[in-house]
């Protein structure tokens, strides 16, 4: 295969990762805390001909050098739930897994039929110092802007809210909004326009691909004849 042809397919093989990244973060549209994906696309020299390392040339391949995720606020969502809580500023819940433990920006908890405050998928929420967090009820219930949780006026704990390497964030630098969901930092109109280009580039590698195989397939009918 040309040399060429080999390019076009690592652009075609990178729009579709990214495509599948966009598609993800518009499937996470109303996932509340989501933080959408964007991929870091690479130029990567082509090293070699004939086996003899070339020299510098704007020839290279596309390659995904990675993830990160855009971190930006999410709009904070009014619902009324007293066990809705919303990070605003840096940070993620903790909750306790079977293997260890999970972050999230997902405040939409409730208590579990043994009164443990867990997650919409039942892991308990964690509390600061470690441990379950236990409710007997929602009334009179208060989530004060440090995490602490108040009920019928007695302390009850104060939710853990920890760094990307699960160290505690210091009072003062985030704030947890009770009644409210954080939104997805995924805004589906412009994953939608970003889908249409990734379509489009796909297409135009595709049609240089098959421009390069029927030139191939030419030059080889080509030297038959001779």
């Amino acid at each position: 295969m040309d040399v060429g042809a080999y390019i076009a397919a690592s652009g075609a093989i990178a729009v579709q990762r990214d495509t599948e990244s966009i598609t993800h973060n518009l499937a996470n549209s109303s996932t509340p805390g989501f933080k959408r994906l964007l991929n870091q696309v690479e130029s990567v020299p082509f090293p070699f001909q004939n086996g003899r390392a070339r020299p510098p040339d704007p020839l290279a391949f596309a390659a995904l050098g990675g993830q990160v995720r855009d971190r930006s606020q999410g709009e904070l969502e009014r619902t009324g739930e007293p066990l809705d809580l919303a990070i605003q500023g840096p940070g993620h819940f903790v909750l306790r897994t079977s293997a260890g433990t999970q972050l999230t920006r997902d405040g939409h908890f409730h208590l579990d039929p043994s009164g443990r405050l867990v997650s919409r998928t039942g892991l308990p929420v964690e509390k600061a110092g470690g441990g379950e967090i236990r409710l007997e009820g929602t009334e009179n219930l208060l989530v004060l802007p440090n995490g602490e949780i108040r009920a019928a006026g007695q302390t009850v704990g104060r939710i853990e809210i920890v760094d990307e390497q699960g160290n505690p964030i210091a009072e003062g630098k985030t704030q947890v909004a009770q009644g409210y969901l954080e939104g997805s930092s995924v805004k589906p109109f412009e994953e939608m326009v970003r889908l249409l280009e990734r379509l489009r580039a796909y297409q135009s590698y595709m049609r240089l691909i098959n421009g390069f195989d029927e030139l191939e397939e030419k030059v080889i009918l080509e030297m038959n004849r001779t």
